[in-house]
């Protein structure tokens, strides 16, 4: 599982769990897109899946190193907080690109109070 921590955070209450949902994004039932945005690499053109409504702008990431890769279903829940305890391996994928911080900051802030 990849996840994303907002900037200043504790490692309890601020990660946000990046799905795939085996490839169908929010198209998978039961999954609302309008929590969801798309999460992509700078680098990598990614769109939402044909029939997908996503409501949120994407969240662009550049990457940590050139063998960082993100799934084309990859998407970013904001209204579910995970807890990464201390034994669990974290692989770093790279920091949100700063033209896209404004979207991450007012998403947490809306989603989470």
């Amino acid at each position: 599982m990849a996840i994303v921590c907002a900037f200043g955070t504790t490692c309890s209450k601020g990660f946000r769990p990046i799905h795939t949902y085996s490839g169908r994004g929010t198209l998978k039932p039961s999954v609302d897109p309008n929590t969801h945005a798309l999460i992509r690499l700078r680098h990598i053109d990614a769109a939402p899946l044909p029939g997908e409504q996503l409501t949120l702008d994407p969240i662009l990431v550049d990457a940590a190193h050139n063998a960082v890769t993100l799934h084309h279903a990859s998407r970013l829940n904001f209204a579910h907080a995970h807890t990464v305890h201390y034994n669990i391996p974290v692989y770093e994928l790279g920091t949100v690109a700063s033209e896209s911080m404004i979207y991450l900051q007012t998403y947490w802030s809306h989603f989470n109070g």
